[in-house]
């Protein structure tokens, strides 16, 4: 994983483990571990593509990567789009 990718990783971990401390009545210290511990079976991304092949985009509005199951590789996409801006801009 990239800087970036790590960084807003553990982000979400610690803003999950703060809300959810409080509800399931744990110490936050503890339920960060635990929720440490669990990033460690997050499968490793593979084929990580930003942007679609051949457009180029400034924003980085589509990534996709390959992530390996048990099943087989299976092929995540994710792509943001905006509203309210006229088709073009």
């Amino acid at each position: 994983m990239e800087g970036l990718e790590v960084t807003v990783l553990l982000g979400l971990t610690i803003l999950v483990g703060t809300l959810i401390a409080p509800r399931v009545r744990l110490a936050l210290p503890l339920v960060l571990v635990i929720l440490g511990l669990l990033l460690g079976f997050i499968p490793p991304l593979r084929e990580v593509q930003r942007n679609i092949g051949g457009f180029e985009d400034e924003h980085s509005r589509v990534i996709s990567a390959t992530v390996d199951t048990p099943t087989g590789p299976l092929r995540v996409v994710n792509g943001y789009f905006v509203n309210g801006q006229t088709p073009g801009s």
